[in-house]
């Protein structure tokens, strides 16, 4: 064997080394309308010697149990698993990706099932935390729904309400869409109803002060056609931030002491007369 082909071995082995130890969050947006999608964490745990990924759920998912990412090497051809019993004889999975240098993340476009075929081409599995936006409030004034304008009020990550209108602005993970909906349980909720909802774009981060122009679908109630019709109808979401107050530095007045050199004085006696 070759020094050059040494030498490039030991690349491939550190490289796979390196990538291994790096990852300890992964975001996967697969495809709309699928329960795996979301943010997977290690956790400490391995499988076939590699790190195996979770994303717990919640009681208020209500449609999945707690969901795994793993490696198997085993298989005529490697690969990348989605879903439930990564450690038994029958596997549950939603997915799997074929990858010969054993990253999830050059996965993008190449997720599958047996059913399907090809999921999508935008799906992906990204390093690091998924997208957030990171705004005080939520102001759409051009939106096409008047209950959807206003979101006053952060509950936690991607998810507002709107205290005059009690409407919630969030992010579904299983629908990869923003949602203005009067009802919200949990961001991997598999159930949803809306009055408004975003149309599958790429989703990114979003900072105070920044706005984005998003395409939303609007629906409409036909009594003539006894039917929904839907519009698609952009509209600008603008991150807002709340005014920072600033603490008051007023200067505090000294304590005044007694002087110790001074003589005490006393009242003088009162002196009864008879």
């Amino acid at each position: 064997m070759s020094f050059v082909a040494v030498f490039f071995g030991l690349c491939l082995l550190i490289a796979r080394f390196a990538w291994s130890q790096s990852y300890d969050e992964l975001c996967l947006m697969l495809v709309p309308g699928w329960p795996g999608n979301g943010q997977y964490r290690y956790e400490g745990a391995s499988f076939n010697a590699k790190k195996l990924y979770h994303r717990q759920s919640t009681p208020q998912d209500n449609c999945t149990h707690d969901i795994y990412l793993w490696y198997n090497p085993y298989d005529a051809t490697p690969r990348w698993y989605i879903g439930y019993d990564y450690d038994q004889d029958y596997i549950a999975f939603f997915a799997y990706c074929a990858v010969e240098d054993e990253d999830p993340t050059h996965c993008n476009g190449a997720w599958q099932n047996d059913i399907d075929g090809l999921l999508a081409e935008s799906s992906r599995a990204v390093a690091g935390a998924c997208p957030e936006w990171k705004c005080d409030y939520i102001a759409i004034a051009n939106s096409p729904d008047e209950f959807c304008r206003d979101f006053d009020q952060k509950l936690g990550p991607n998810v507002w309400y709107s205290s005059t209108t009690n409407q919630y602005w969030y992010y579904s993970f299983m629908w990869m869409d923003w949602i203005c909906s009067g009802q919200f349980s949990s961001i991997y909720a598999c159930e949803h109803w809306w009055h408004m909802h975003s149309l599958h774009g790429r989703w990114s981060d979003h900072t105070r002060g920044s706005t984005k122009t998003i395409l939303f679908e609007d629906p409409d109630w036909s009594e003539a056609q006894q039917q929904w019709n839907f519009t698609e109808v952009s509209a600008t979401v603008k991150c807002g931030a709340y005014p920072t107050v600033a603490p008051t530095n007023e200067p505090t007045a000294a304590p005044t002491t007694a002087d110790p050199t001074a003589t005490p004085t006393t009242a003088n006696p009162t002196v009864a007369t008879t």
